[in-house]
């Protein structure tokens, strides 16, 4: 088989965490793939045109050996690829939808750029055939959950009882509903805390704001610093249950390792976690301040229900392999 050019970036974004992960999967199975990095982003406005223009070169020079090329997130760097290689075969993957790119000429000529698309999800897919892309010419390959997550229960991992959330504090994660609930949780269970781990993002000032509002300061453990796998996998395990009452999400792993590490999940109602949790009763209306303290108060007060739901997510999370994404992505890149 001819060889494929799998090209990515690296960057401080989620994007490359997700991609990173499938690169090192990647290199311990058998593939034919060869992997270019672009040179990663600067930070001042003249420095990003020339890195633009320096990556633009070295690709194209690149790109000149390979009949197929894939492009591991959405850039506009297929453009100046299909222009000046119109007979090659160009694959990207889509990881998120954003309403605006279907208004702009650029986002325009990138989707018309791409032979064939892999989405994370059902509901990435359909965003994409809502704006005439071909459903045949679109593959979900759900991402994986990395090896380091599986259970770690560990006595006196924290001398408090926690509930946990993982990610950043933009504004479509509903970080405020999250507070309001939580404020609403510890008014019955006083000791209870809430750990929220990962960056803040720009909107750190909103969320501090709004825990000096409530009063939350004594009940709120902010980890924004970056932790390993290894470690968060320990947070996971020994959590009352995992949250996320977001209102728009494409997919988030969070979930799965969760679930992977016997941690339970209330999670929004939203496409992509129903795809997660298969529809489980446990997803709530993100607006709804009741429906999501009512599911933190089941798990505390129904052990036996807190356990059933460990048990039938644990069997869930095996559905998110990386030996099944990785083989998909190649049977994808080589027969289509």
């Amino acid at each position: 088989m001819n060889n494929i050019l799998y090209i990515t970036q690296k960057s401080s974004n989620a994007i490359w965490i997700v991609d990173n992960s499938i690169l090192k999967e990647l290199l311990i199975i058998d593939h034919n793939f060869d992997f270019y990095y672009l040179k990663e982003k600067w930070n001042k406005k003249y420095e990003i045109i020339i890195n633009y223009i320096f990556n633009i070169i070295l690709l194209l020079l690149k790109c000149i050996f390979y009949k197929k090329i894939y492009f591991s997130w959405e850039n506009p760097y297929v453009i100046f690829v299909k222009f000046l290689f119109p007979w090659k075969k160009i694959y990207m993957c889509v990881m998120h939808v954003e309403d605006y790119w279907w208004k702009s000429i650029i986002w325009k000529l990138i989707f018309k750029s791409v032979k064939k698309y892999v989405v994370i999800s059902e509901f990435t897919k359909n965003q994409l055939i809502e704006y005439w892309i071909k459903s045949d010419d679109i593959f979900v390959n759900y991402l994986w959950i990395s090896k380091e997550f599986f259970p770690e229960k560990i006595n006196n991992f924290t001398d408090f009882k926690y509930i946990l959330y993982v990610w950043t504090e933009l504004e479509r994660k509903n970080i405020k509903n999250l507070l309001l609930a939580f404020n609403e949780v510890i008014k019955k269970y006083p000791k209870l805390k809430l750990i929220k781990i990962w960056k803040p993002v720009i909107w750190k000032e909103t969320t501090d704001n709004l825990v000096n509002e409530l009063w939350l300061k004594d009940y709120i453990i902010f980890k924004r610093e970056f932790i390993s796998e290894s470690e968060l996998r320990k947070y996971y395990s020994n959590s009352i249950c995992y949250i996320s009452v977001a209102t728009l999400e494409w997919f988030w792993m969070t979930v799965p390792e969760a679930m992977s590490c016997w941690c339970p999940v209330v999670v929004s109602d939203i496409w992509p976690f129903n795809e997660i949790v298969l529809k489980s009763q446990v997803i709530v209306n993100p607006y709804d301040i009741n429906s999501i303290t009512e599911w933190i108060f089941k798990y505390i007060d129904d052990k036996d229900f807190r356990n059933k739901m460990i048990d039938e997510w644990l069997i869930n999370s095996m559905r998110f392999n990386w030996k099944t994404n990785a083989c998909k992505i190649i049977n994808i890149l080589n027969n289509y």
